[in-house]
């Protein structure tokens, strides 16, 4: 009797171990994504590879454009605006290679594994400025929604959710009218069409501070809006958290 209690003992401290371990080896995973070589990886990348990435630095923290200085934080066009929709954008990458594959394949050929290695990136680069309430993804609108079948956005936003323990606020805002593609127009038919823009609420309550994530900062009209659109419903603080920045 007291063998076979002795075992059950074991197996059940087995099993506890291994559920303490699982949230973990997604995030130390054995082959890295771009050189598939076995390494310690960080989210999916070995050292080597992490470090050869476009990161972005020195970005204007409204805009998210590079800057030439890294000690200055806002560009001039910037500085000029009164009252800024965002109270700050962080963004992981330039748009270049070979993130810019990453982001059209999880877009356009529904590798939403991709979603989860972009996420697991941005909790290890990116830190929010204070305690949000919520996170919540850029919205897609309804008829693009069931035609892709996912929001890209919420791939990735639910992983920045589970890693930082905040709850996901998965259809906070609702687009409801369908627009263009926004990277199918030049900048003057980009402004004009986002116009068309119509978004509805869906809060069940007001969080007083939200971090919104989406994939690609083009112009930054759309992330603007929504968060616009977030302030009068009374959301306090607002960061944008996003995967890269376009330069046009």
């Amino acid at each position: 009797m007291r063998s076979i209690k002795f075992k059950a003992r074991v197996n059940n401290w087995a099993k506890f171990v291994q559920k303490l371990r699982r949230p973990y080896q997604n995030y130390f995973q054995s082959s890295c994504y771009f050189c598939y070589q076995t390494d310690y990886c960080r989210a999916g990348v070995c050292t080597t590879c992490f470090n050869w990435l476009p990161w972005m630095s020195g970005a204007c923290r409204y805009c998210g454009l590079p800057m030439a200085a890294e000690s200055e934080s806002v560009c001039g066009r910037c500085l000029q605006i009164e009252k800024h929709p965002l109270d700050t954008v962080k963004i992981l990458f330039r748009y270049e290679e070979p993130i810019r594959s990453l982001v059209l394949a999880l877009k356009y050929q529904q590798k939403l594994y991709l979603g989860k290695m972009l996420g697991r990136l941005m909790i290890e680069r990116l830190k929010p400025d204070r305690v949000v309430a919520g996170i919540m993804p850029v919205p897609l609108a309804t008829g693009r929604l069931q035609q892709r079948g996912f929001n890209q956005s919420l791939e990735i936003a639910r992983v920045v959710a589970k890693f930082q323990g905040t709850p996901l606020i998965r259809n906070g805002l609702l687009k409801t009218r369908e627009t263009r593609n926004q990277s199918e127009l030049s900048g003057a038919a980009r402004k004009k069409n986002l116009k068309l823009h119509n978004f509805s609420y869906n809060l069940k309550y007001v969080p007083e501070s939200i971090i919104l994530v989406d994939d690609v900062m083009t112009t930054g009209t759309t992330i603007r809006l929504v968060a616009q659109k977030l302030r009068q419903a009374g959301v306090q603080h607002i960061e944008g958290w996003l995967v890269c920045r376009a330069v046009l």
